[in-house]
């Protein structure tokens, strides 16, 4: 979804949250407007995706709003202050729980994603719409990875892997312990969206790795 498309989509929205996504997608355009994805889509489409994934299942303003700004953390120089400020601290809980905290702060990478994902379940439990941000955010991630299996084959491995791995039983089993049932059909329908787009790209890269393979 290109960013004159969601805008196009969120017309009929109240006018203090339609005011708050150009916020968002100020803030996000001042740090990072230039920039692409690996996958070669404008950063700014990413956001979009999310805030409209979580827009159709009609979630509160300030879940939304998260959802928009749930990279900026890690990926600029934004701080859980100045989200705080410039929308409200509740916003500004929601981003950070959905935030890997500095890698300065480990000795790994998987020390880090570990404790990522540790945080994650027991914030989930406080507030389930943090489950939401991060299957928006992942099942997109999924959706755009077309053509980096050759350009860069152990980020969609990585993607994949953990997809598998971890996003898929948090959605079919994990979050049902303390999400609405009537959300529960939802969490089914991303736990087999990603798994099939997980296992789709597992399957590129194997099948990469054998044409690319010398005789």
């Amino acid at each position: 979804m290109t960013v004159i498309e969601f805008l196009s989509s969120a017309h009929q929205l109240p006018k203090d949250l339609r005011a708050e996504i150009f916020q968002v997608l100020h803030v996000i355009a001042a740090h990072q407007g230039r920039e692409l994805r690996d996958s070669g889509e404008p950063v700014l489409e990413h956001p979009c995706d999310v805030m409209r994934q979580l827009m159709d299942l009609h979630f509160p303003p300030d879940v939304i709003i998260a959802g928009g700004l749930h990279d900026v953390i890690e990926d600029t120089g934004v701080t859980y202050g100045i989200i705080a400020a410039q929308f409200n601290p509740n916003i500004a809980g929601m981003v950070q729980a959905v935030s890997k905290r500095p890698k300065a702060d480990f000795s790994d990478k998987q020390a880090r994603l570990e404790e990522f994902h540790q945080r994650l379940r027991s914030e989930a439990r406080k507030n389930f719409y943090l489950i939401f941000i991060k299957l928006a955010d992942r099942l997109h991630n999924l959706e755009t990875l077309h053509g980096l299996e050759r350009k860069d084959p152990s980020k969609v491995l990585r993607i994949a892997t953990e997809t598998r791995d971890f996003y898929v039983p948090l959605a079919a089993d994990f979050a049902k312990e303390f999400t609405p049932k009537s959300l529960h059909p939802v969490l089914d329908q991303y736990a087999a969206k990603m798994g099939l787009l997980a296992e789709n790209s597992l399957i590129k890269i194997s099948v990469t790795k054998l044409t690319s393979a010398p005789a």
